[in-house]
């Protein structure tokens, strides 16, 4: 008996550490995220995109639902999450904050970020931050973590978001694929299946 609960603890770990981020991982298919209980709504703007929801774990700082990117070809290739914070036209205080500490959490995990960029527009207008992390050769398949806040201060109720994002190999082809279908919906096309051809 004690070796049946070993072994089924040592499955339970197993299944843990293979999870990714926010218990997704490179290449499942959409079957498999539903087999996993995971809800998925298909996005109404990005072809190749779902809207994830019913997580197995809350995720109190990020909005309740994920985006994911799942390509017919290679499956998941991208992970995204969001948080959308009024500006309270502090600098940023509440959403630099928030950018702060995720940013020391990556650092903590994965090292120093390679790349640190901000875009700085016109004053009550739009600026935008972002870190990225790059890697090479992870049996995860991961290739970039980016963390970015984005500030609009132009509009009536103006707004920052913070967006945290994990690409894995074969990503473009989500870009592709995605831009491929929305140019045959914009013609008024039926898009064509490339498992057809």
């Amino acid at each position: 008996m004690k070796t049946l609960i070993k072994s089924f603890a040592f499955l339970i770990l197993i299944a843990t550490t293979q999870a990714g981020p926010f218990g997704f991982k490179y290449g499942m298919t959409v079957e498999d995220i539903k087999k996993s209980g995971i809800k998925l709504e298909k996005s109404k703007t990005v072809p190749a995109e779902y809207k994830a929801t019913n997580l197995p774990k809350k995720y109190k700082d990020w909005n309740s639902s994920v985006l994911i990117g799942i390509t017919k070809k290679y499956g998941l290739v991208q992970i995204q999450v969001t948080k959308r914070l009024e500006n309270n036209g502090k600098k940023n205080s509440a959403s630099k904050d928030f950018y702060d500490r995720y940013k020391e959490a990556l650092k903590t995990k994965y090292g120093n970020s390679n790349s640190t960029n901000q875009i700085n527009a016109e004053k009550n207008s739009y600026s935008s931050r972002w870190n990225t992390w790059a890697f090479t050769d992870r049996e995860d398949k991961l290739e970039t973590i980016r963390l970015t806040l984005k500030t609009n201060t132009s509009l009536k109720k103006p707004w920052d978001l913070v967006t945290l994002t994990y690409e894995f190999s074969d990503n473009e082809e989500f870009w592709l694929e995605s831009r491929a279908l929305l140019k045959q919906k914009k013609l008024g096309r039926e898009p064509i299946n490339l498992e057809d051809l």
